[in-house]
């Protein structure tokens, strides 16, 4: 309810979360580049979308469920962008 409010409040979220997510991230697509980067687009999401927060909830279950959509979404154009390569540049 207070990060809704206070940006030192949504900070404290990021840092109380930073790592986990990070390190989720870094399973799920195996690039600690691409843990980087879908761990800043959750917090973008999360913090654009702290209005559809229902703070009756958990916070940690919405956090990995906006994880997990932006580990898919990612993993999803990183294959239709392999796709498009010609043979001769995608990974054995």
């Amino acid at each position: 309810e207070a990060a809704r409010i206070r940006p030192d409040a949504f900070a404290e979220l990021v840092g109380r979360y930073q790592d986990r997510i990070f390190n989720y991230a870094f399973r799920m697509t195996g690039s600690r580049e691409d843990a980087q980067d879908v761990a800043q687009e959750t917090f973008i999401r999360v913090y654009t979308h702290l209005d559809r927060f229902r703070t009756e909830e958990r916070f940690s279950p919405w956090i990995y469920r906006i994880a997990t959509n932006v580990c898919l979404n990612h993993l999803k154009r990183r294959k239709r962008a392999a796709a498009a390569l010609p043979d001769s540049f995608r990974r054995s």
